[in-house]
């Protein structure tokens, strides 16, 4: 698995999920991954919705990461 598909995997469990996940239920899914990569795949994803000024960004809380909406954007 390359870089580009272990960060679409992370987005799509972040995406669908409700709580926030933690790094290890993430390295059970992306078996090649150590917690290292798991962490800067996240950080990546998180830095390029923060570049393209998307609706979402990626969170720290918890104990683990989660995918929210920017308050500003909540009415909608």
């Amino acid at each position: 698995m390359d870089r580009a598909e272990a960060k679409r995997i992370i987005e799509a469990i972040l995406f669908t999920s409700e709580k926030p996940i933690g790094i290890d239920q993430i390295k059970e899914v992306l078996d090649e991954a150590d917690s290292k990569d798991v962490r800067a795949f996240i950080l990546e994803l998180k830095a390029e919705y923060e570049t393209l000024g998307r609706s979402f960004k990626v969170y720290e809380v918890a104990g683990g990461f989660q995918m929210v909406t920017e308050p500003v954007f909540a009415e909608y």
